[in-house]
């Protein structure tokens, strides 16, 4: 452009943004001869780009993004995400009057790297302003907790995560080690109960939602222990002689097979032991020595060989002459006066 010789300041526009301009000035003087070129470099400004870029409301498949302008006089926004660790790149244009947007089908607990650029009527774009954020991952069950502990079975219950679960996955396993086993259940579900466990044994359990899309939840774990199997109770005797006690107790479950009973002094000897059907309540020992303590146990044998805990107690026989307790005490003086002069 040719200016008025007396100009010492001139706008350059209509350039394009963020671009190295090599600018030249030359003087121009009545005789028309001209001065050596006079030159610098320059380079414009990009156009304003979206700040404060953040997100909020995040879910297994959804994030919402907000952004402030750059420019009131943005025409479009470009928004790309993609997974941070590889995948498919997406990409929307929506309306430059936008400052928010949400991003869904997205897949849960997952990375995404998201960018925002301003386009302008001319279809001058803005540098990318760019952020990531994980998605979380879908809602698992929660408060799992149980209740009705026998020796072979537990019952479990929890709260749904949310309520579009399709199904779910309980696993258990002794947690000595074993065979683990899993079941699936409707998605409607909130209790089940475990059998055919083994009495007094740690289990291991989990619980997991599975969702329409087959999106699993974390693993919900927890651990529980089997009642032993029911021993038998009140242990009492009765009719003590000085070679005999009969023993009665009650039954801690009717299905018992077996009851092993066992005896021995206590202060030491030979331990005698017998097995007596399951539906018997009383036993008689016999052929004890007298005036001696024993210590007596009974223990429950199910039908699957299973074993309760011992219940035991201890009791004394009679002195078998007088069929009461020796004494170590005489009377000295009716002693004495029975002696023959």
């Amino acid at each position: 452009m040719i200016i008025n010789g007396n100009a010492t300041s001139q706008v350059l526009d209509n350039l394009d943004p963020d671009t190295l301009y090599d600018v030249s000035i030359t003087a121009i003087y009545p005789d028309k001869t001209e001065s050596e070129d006079v030159s610098a470099s320059q380079s414009t400004s990009g156009v304003p780009a979206p700040s404060n870029l953040r997100f909020s409301d995040i879910t297994g498949d959804s994030i919402r993004m907000d952004w402030d302008h750059g420019s009131e006089d943005v025409d479009q926004y470009r928004i790309s995400w993609v997974p941070s660790g590889g995948g498919d790149k997406k990409e929307m244009i929506i309306n430059g009057n936008a400052t928010s947007q949400v991003l869904d089908n997205l897949d849960p607990d997952t990375l995404y790297d998201v960018s925002i650029t301003a386009i302008y009527p001319d279809k001058t774009e803005s540098e990318d302003v760019s952020a990531s954020q994980s998605t979380s991952g879908v809602p698992a069950p929660s408060n799992l907790r149980f209740s009705d502990i026998t020796g072979d079975s537990i019952r479990m219950d929890w709260d749904h995560g949310s309520e579009d679960v399709d199904q779910y996955r309980i696993s258990w396993v002794p947690s000595g080690g074993g065979d683990k086993k899993e079941m699936i259940i409707n998605g409607n579900a909130t209790s089940q109960v475990l059998d055919n466990l083994d009495p007094d044994t740690l289990y291991d359990v989990s619980i997991t939602a599975i969702y329409p899309d087959k999106t699993e939840s974390e693993d919900v774990s927890a651990s529980q222990s089997t009642s032993g199997v029911p021993a038998p109770s009140n242990l009492r005797f009765s009719d003590i002689t000085g070679d005999s006690i009969r023993m009665d107790w009650d039954h801690g479950s009717e299905d018992v097979d077996q009851y092993r009973i066992s005896w021995v002094p206590s202060g030491g000897g030979d331990k005698k032991e017998m097995i007596i059907n399951g539906n018997a309540t009383s036993q008689v020992l016999d052929n004890l020595d007298p005036d001696t303590l024993y210590d007596v146990s009974i223990t429950a044998i199910y039908p699957d060989k299973t074993e309760s805990e011992d219940v035991s107690a201890s009791q004394r026989t009679l002195c078998k002459v007088t069929g009461k307790r020796q004494s170590i005490a005489v009377n000295l003086p009716l002693f004495y006066g029975m002696l023959p002069y």
